[in-house]
C-alpha cells in the first residue's frame, strides 16, 4: 500500500486516472500530461485533491520532494522525466505494479506476454480456468488492457493480464507464460 508519499503520475490516460482515483486518500498526487484532459476528468480529480499539470515533459514538475513517479505503461522507460528520477534516485512503477499491491492476497496472477498470440492465448488460458470453476478476469478485447489494472482493484476483482505483463518491483506472477509464435511469408 502506498501512504503518506507525493507522487507524480506520469500520463493520465486511463491508468493514470485510476492510479491517482486509487492513491488519492493520504497521498499528495499529481498528474501530468502533454494533452489537455476533459474538463470533467480534470474537475473531478480535483475534487479529490488531486492536481493536473499539462506539461510536454513534466521534467520541470519533478524535484527531490517525490517519493515515487507512476507512468502509464505506454510511456517509454527513455522518457526524460522517467531519466530525470532515475538521477534523482526516485522510485519509477508503472500503473501495473501499483494495481498489484493492492490486490486481496489470495489473488493468482498468470502473465502472458511475447511478441504475437497474447489475446489468444489469454483466451485459452481464461477458457480453461473458467472451466475448471475459478474466477477469471481478462481483457477479451485481446490487447492493451480496455481498462487500467487498477480498475480492477477498484472493481474488486482480479486480473489475468496480457501485454501488460512485464514484471518487477516485486510482482510475480503464479505462473507466466512468455508465447512466441512464428510467422511465415
Amino acid at each position: 500500500m502506498v501512504e503518506n508519499k507525493k507522487i507524480l503520475v506520469l500520463g493520465m490516460a486511463r491508468s493514470g486516472y485510476h492510479a491517482a482515483k486509487l492513491l488519492y486518500k493520504n497521498n499528495q498526487i499529481i498528474v501530468t500530461d502533454k494533452n489537455e484532459q476533459k474538463k470533467e476528468i480534470v474537475d473531478e480529480l480535483q475534487s479529490l485533491n488531486v492536481t493536473f499539470v499539462k506539461s510536454e515533459t513534466g521534467c520541470e514538475l519533478l524535484d527531490n520532494s517525490f517519493d515515487l513517479i507512476i507512468k502509464n505503461p505506454g510511456i517509454s522507460s527513455t522518457h526524460p522525466l522517467v531519466e530525470k528520477a532515475n538521477n534523482l534516485g526516485i522510485k519509477v512503477l508503472n500503473e501495473m505494479e501499483v494495481a498489484y499491491n493492492y490486490l486481496p492476497k489470495n489473488v493468482k496472477i498468470i502473465g502472458i506476454t511475447g511478441s504475437s498470440g497474447k489475446g489468444s492465448t489469454t483466451s485459452l488460458v481464461a477458457h480453461i480456468l473458467k472451466k475448471a470453476g475459478l474466477k477469471v478476469v481478462w481483457n477479451k478485447s485481446g490487447s492493451n488492457l480496455v481498462n487500467a489494472a487498477v480498475t480492477l482493484i477498484l472493481n474488486n476483482t482480479g486480473i489475468l493480464s496480457t501485454t501488460e505483463a512485464y514484471f518487477t518491483h516485486g510482482v510475480r506472477p503464479v505462473v507466466y507464460l512468455k508465447e512466441s509464435v512464428a510467422k511465415y511469408s
